[in-house]
């Protein structure tokens, strides 16, 4: 992996930081989110504050993070990011939560890995179609 692969995972990790239910609730004075509820700062929990607009900001929110933090290494790390990121987690959650959920990830991983297997094979060949453009109109070579 180079420096800027480096630099997008990093930001990638920080925009998954953000805690949009907590500071929306913050911010339109409802207070702390986490002592209500099931106490998690999602929107289902945003949305048992009675306050439907902070829920749907709250979910708008937390799908555009990750979006960008998608975008930005694809941007970085080309098509095969999104390759890159599913070896790499398993990894990560044997370092930093132990052997259960690193076991449990690494199998969906294979599983993905085995399931889009002909899409990964095109990926590799630069032949995977591009949203919008038809599998026909590309070349298999």
């Amino acid at each position: 992996m180079d420096t800027s692969q480096i630099i997008a995972l990093v930001v990638g990790y920080a925009f998954g930081s953000i805690p949009f239910g907590l500071l929306l609730t913050r911010l339109a004075g409802t207070g702390d989110i986490r002592a209500i509820g099931s106490g998690n700062i999602g929107a289902t929990n945003v949305l048992r504050t009675g306050r439907k607009g902070l829920a749907a900001g709250t979910l708008l929110g937390d799908a555009l993070k990750g979006t960008a933090a998608v975008l930005l290494m694809k941007w970085f790390g080309g098509n095969d990011a999104g390759l890159i990121a599913s070896a790499l987690t398993p990894v990560l959650l044997a370092f930093l939560v132990g052997g259960k959920a690193a076991l449990l990830f690494a199998a969906l991983t294979a599983l993905v890995w085995f399931m889009h297997r002909a899409n990964i094979q095109r990926l590799l060949r630069g032949a995977e179609p591009k949203i919008g453009q038809s599998k026909a109109a590309t070349p298999e070579a």
